[in-house]
Parts: C-alpha cells; sequence; structure tokens
C-alpha cells in the first residue's frame, strides 16, 4: 500500500490539507571515461488535496450546520482516506455534547479521481464553548492531517414555533412537553412566531409573560436567562401544556 505523507497549507479562504508524497529526484551524472551511472532518489507516491467549503462558521446555540469537504487524487494517488471529526476549544481540549456525523467515514480514492464527505455538526443547546475548532482528521492509517472550522457561537437560542396546525388545544408541532430546553446560564432564548397567526408566551421563571400577543414572523426575545422557567400558548394552550425551560 502506498505511504502518505500529510501537511497544512495555510489558506486565506476555504481551509485546505494537502496529502502529499515525497517528490521524485533526478540521479547523477557519471564521469571520466567510464558509462553514465544513475543515482537514486525518492519516488512520487501521489498526493490528496482537501478542501472545506466554510473555514468560518457563525451561528447560535442548537443549530445544526453542514460542512462539505472535497477530497482530489493527485499525482496518481489511489488509496483509502479515513475521516475522523472532532471538536475542541482553541487550546486543542476536547468539547463535549457536540454531535458530528460523516456521512461517509472513509472513501477510496482511485487514482485522478475525487470524492465528498458531508460532515453534519449539531451544536447543543446548553454549550458553553462560543468558540470552537471543528476538524476532520484525513489519515491513511499512518499519517494524519487536519482540516479545521473555526466556529463563532452566538449566546442565544431560538424557539421556533411552527405552523400550529390548529388555533386550539396542544400546538403538536411545537417543542415536546417532555423534551425541555437545557441552556447554560446567561443565555438568550428567543420564540420566534414561524406561524401565519399569533400567539402569546404565558411563561415564569427566569422567563417573564410576554406583555400581548407575538405576530406572524415576530421574535420576543429574553436575555440573560438565569433560572428554570416554563412556558406555553396563553391564546390556545393550557398551562397542563407547559414546556420547561432547564438553566444550567
Amino acid at each position: 500500500m502506498r505511504s502518505i505523507l500529510l501537511a497544512v497549507l495555510a489558506v486565506a479562504s476555504a481551509c485546505t490539507v494537502d496529502i502529499g508524497g515525497n517528490g521524485s529526484t533526478g540521479g547523477g551524472g557519471g564521469g571520466g571515461g567510464g558509462g553514465d551511472t544513475g543515482g537514486s532518489g525518492t519516488t512520487d507516491t501521489g498526493r490528496v488535496s482537501a478542501t472545506v467549503d466554510q473555514d468560518a462558521v457563525t451561528t447560535e446555540l442548537g443549530q445544526t450546520v453542514k460542512l462539505t469537504y472535497a477530497l482530489a487524487s493527485m499525482n496518481g494517488y489511489a488509496g483509502t482516506v479515513t475521516a475522523t471529526p472532532s471538536v475542541t476549544n482553541a487550546g486543542g481540549t476536547a468539547v463535549a455534547g457536540w454531535t458530528l456525523t460523516a456521512d461517509q467515514p472513509t472513501v477510496n480514492l482511485a487514482a485522478d479521481g475525487t470524492a465528498q464527505i458531508v460532515l453534519t455538526v449539531v451544536i447543543p443547546t446548553d454549550d458553553a464553548e462560543l468558540a470552537p475548532i471543528i476538524k476532520l482528521g484525513l489519515s491513511d492509517g499512518t499519517t494524519t492531517a487536519t482540516v479545521a472550522s473555526s466556529f463563532t457561537v452566538m449566546n442565544q437560542v431560538t424557539v421556533m414555533l411552527d405552523v400550529a396546525g390548529s388555533a386550539s388545544g396542544l400546538h403538536t408541532t411545537w417543542p415536546a412537553k417532555n423534551a425541555p430546553l437545557r441552556i447554560m446560564s446567561g443565555a438568550t432564548v428567543i420564540f420566534h412566531n414561524g406561524d401565519i397567526v399569533a400567539h402569546e408566551i404565558h411563561s415564569g421563571g427566569g422567563i417573564p409573560h410576554e406583555s400581548g400577543s407575538l405576530a406572524a414572523g415576530a421574535e420576543y426575545k429574553i436575555a440573560n436567562v438565569t433560572s428554570d422557567a416554563s412556558w406555553y400558548c396563553h391564546d390556545h394552550e393550557s398551562s397542563t401544556d407547559s414546556r420547561g425551560v432547564i438553566v444550567e
């Protein structure tokens, strides 16, 4: 099996790694009246170029982001490349709670062929690291290089109030009662009315009761939530439909 060397290249826009073999070197010349003798050198084992479509991402808590990596064989490289995702802080310490899923953990590159890996990144609503780095390690089993994307995560989470399907009763397309929203103390909570009718957020605890109906397309924003809360739609639901917010 071909061995590949891995080196990271600094670029201005898309993040790129170049997985490269040693370049070939020519032989030396003979001398005097004797015949020429060939020199020795290293053999080019080919290389793989890898780029990511986003090297900087700005998002918020609770969001799902997809990163697309393009791999290309160069100089005839053929072999299997393994992809291992991870998330760390700026100092390289692993960050817990994130879910990283590559649609292809390994890709088999034909000589001069291409492949694509899509990494789905799920950010927890109670994440405490707001400037993480998403890394995709690429390896042939011997050596490894990393493609990195820097994330800026706004300390806010948006509760999407989708079309309720009914103007009365439990809004079943909204966040479930048995799945409370978990946030870190100090986060901002935003209720976004994505429905076609108005709703009113009846809440208590760390989230004040809304002082009027939330029109279609509007947002109710509560900054710096520091204690647990409960909420439901004042217009169409009752206290038995309350959903929880847990502050960690």
